[in-house]
C-alpha cells in the first residue's frame, strides 16, 4: 500500500479515501483543490453536494432566487441575464420594469426614456440631478441632461 500515492502531489494515499482523475489517483485535498468547481454566487469550492444549472456550480445552500434569496420549490427557476429567479419574482422583473438608475423594481409610475425605464424621482440631469419639469432634456452618452448642463459638457 506504501506505493499507492496521489498522481498530483506524491502523498501516500494508502487506505485514506482518494478519488479517480482520467485513470490516475488523486488524493482528498488535491481533488479538492484542483479539480472541485467554485460556487458561482461565493465564489468557494464545492466539495461536496453540488447543483449545476445555467452552466455553472453552485452550493445547494447558494443556489436560490437571485431577487428574494428564496430557495426554489421543487428545483423549478427561471433565467433573466444569467442569473437564477423563482416565479413570482421572475414575473415581477418581466412585467414592471427595473429602474435604470437604482436597479429596483418599479411598483407603480414609470417613464421610458433612453430604452430603459425609471422611477419618475430617479429621472434626473445627471450633473444637477434635477428632475426635467417640462419633460424636455438632452441626451449624451446614453444619459439625460438638462439644457444647461448638456451644453456644458458637450463644449468641454
Amino acid at each position: 500500500m506504501d506505493h499507492f500515492q496521489c498522481s498530483s502531489c506524491d502523498c501516500v494515499i494508502g487506505t485514506n479515501n482518494f478519488f479517480e482523475r482520467d485513470g490516475q489517483p488523486q488524493c482528498e485535498t488535491c481533488n479538492t483543490n484542483l479539480f472541485a468547481p467554485t460556487c458561482d454566487k461565493c465564489g468557494f469550492t464545492v466539495d461536496n453536494q453540488v447543483v449545476n444549472a445555467m452552466n455553472q456550480y453552485w452550493h445547494i445552500d447558494c443556489f436560490v432566487c437571485h431577487r428574494c434569496t428564496y430557495p426554489f420549490l421543487n428545483g423549478a427557476f427561471y433565467e433573466k441575464d444569467g442569473k437564477p429567479y423563482c416565479g413570482i419574482c421572475f414575473n415581477l422583473e418581466s412585467q414592471l420594469g427595473i429602474c435604470r438608475s437604482c436597479k429596483q423594481v418599479i411598483r407603480g409610475r414609470q417613464i421610458m426614456a433612453l430604452g430603459s425605464p425609471w422611477h419618475p424621482e430617479h429621472f434626473t440631469c445627471q450633473y444637477c440631478n434635477l428632475t426635467f419639469p417640462d419633460g424636455l432634456f438632452y441626451e449624451y452618452a446614453g444619459l439625460p441632461y438638462c439644457k444647461l448642463h448638456y451644453l456644458i459638457i458637450t463644449k468641454e
